[in-house]
């Protein structure tokens, strides 16, 4: 019952959190890194109508993480050192986070190179990808196209995403 109440009230975010949930269930069964990356992307542009998205790998010497799949507006900057503040910060989230959580208040009105990174690249969720404590990666999403905000559930749903991505990419 609740969840035809939930889906004749709001249908389209009802639509996009179940096939999330859906995709979040088969996504350990996809071995191919390539594919499993491009179809999180892809799943992830379409059900929450981004008008961007980024994923970002560590490269091959571990020392810099690299955009390797991107839809919609491709970022500014592809490439960021692991000691980059914007990495420093993903890497100690557990969860999903909306730009403005990741970006401590600035100090004596200076803006952080965490708001630049996020506002060059046109980024409002960051998602980062753990194995145990170490950053193996993020997902940066841009804006919906219908302007509607995230919202808590959303950072929940696209958490637990992470999650089972971060361990199937490694695996």
């Amino acid at each position: 019952a609740e969840s035809r109440i939930a889906q004749s009230l709001f249908g389209a975010k009802h639509a996009y959190r179940a096939a999330l949930v859906a995709f979040t269930r088969t996504i350990i069964r996809t071995l191919d890194r390539e594919k499993l990356i491009s179809d999180l992307a892809g799943t992830l542009y379409e059900t929450l109508s981004l008008d961007r998205i980024a994923v970002a790998m560590p490269d091959e010497s571990k020392t810099s993480f690299t955009v390797i799949h991107s839809l919609g507006v491709p970022p500014a900057t592809s490439e960021f050192d692991r000691e980059h503040p914007f990495v420093v910060a993903l890497g100690n989230c557990q969860e999903a986070v909306l730009r403005d959580e990741l970006d401590p208040p600035a100090r004596r009105g200076e803006r952080s190179s965490i708001a630049d990174v996020c506002e060059r690249n046109g980024w409002e969720v960051c998602i980062p990808l753990h194995v145990g404590p170490q950053l193996t990666g993020f997902l940066a999403l841009g804006r919906k196209r219908n302007l509607e905000t995230f919202f808590a559930e959303d950072l929940d749903l696209l958490g637990t995403l992470a999650d089972q991505a971060s361990v199937a990419v490694e695996g």
